[in-house]
């Protein structure tokens, strides 16, 4: 599914995306502006998704990133997500059982938004 309506935000595309998918199986949703998550941080991250985590995320440090797997107590939440980037309060919400994945490091987690982010890195 497209979103015709990107200007409303990340948590609208991912309600669009959540409505399409049976409600008893967990997502991943990854950010198409992080170039650095590659397949070994995604697999890392579905593999540790289980039923009794409604949230799996990775960490690097105190930094918590992408991808993020959401389990269906998690998904039911999703609709009530204000429009815009508030994907950090579902991954966040102290009402779900989350499990964090430490990883070695925060490489994957670096958001290009800009030419200037880019260059930056190097």
């Amino acid at each position: 599914m497209r979103n015709a309506e990107p200007e409303r935000g990340m948590t609208y595309s991912l309600a669009l995306a959540n409505a399409t998918i049976a409600p008893e199986e967990p997502i991943a949703v990854l950010l198409a502006d992080l170039p650095d998550c590659d397949a070994a941080a995604i697999a890392r991250v579905i593999d540790a998704y289980d039923a009794s985590s409604d949230v799996v995320a990775p960490r690097a440090g105190e930094r918590l990133g992408h991808p993020v797997v959401f389990g269906p107590a998690a998904r039911a939440r999703i609709a009530a997500l204000p429009e815009g980037d508030a994907l950090h309060r579902l991954r966040d919400d102290p009402a779900l059982r989350r499990r964090i994945l430490d990883v070695p490091d925060a490489r994957a987690f670096a958001d290009i938004d800009t030419e200037a982010d880019l260059r930056a890195r190097g």
